[in-house]
């Protein structure tokens, strides 16, 4: 899939930057970029739905328990990371 990302990216890419460019400059390179990075991402982001069996607002959309999860990772990062620099974590 990544191959097929980045040629996909690369097909997108190399166009736009051939007609952008001569009139914009590097705007017109940021453009081309930016819209060649938003296809990939989403033609990823479909493959990755289907080969899942998940639902785009699922994978999109951060809910309350995702932020409860990511909570307790970024606590358990903190904690280890004041342990090895020898201090005890505040509360």
């Amino acid at each position: 899939m990544n191959a097929v990302a980045a040629g996909i990216s690369l097909a997108v890419n190399v166009p736009l930057n051939l007609l952008l460019i001569p009139g914009m400059g590097i705007a017109g390179a940021a453009l081309a970029s930016t819209v060649s990075y938003s296809v990939t991402a989403a033609v990823t982001l479909a493959v990755f739905l289907r080969v899942s069996g998940n639902r785009w607002f699922d994978t999109i959309v951060i809910k309350r328990e995702d932020l409860i999860v990511y909570g307790g990772m970024f606590s358990r990062v903190a904690t280890r990371f004041q342990s090895a620099i020898g201090r005890s974590p505040s509360k």
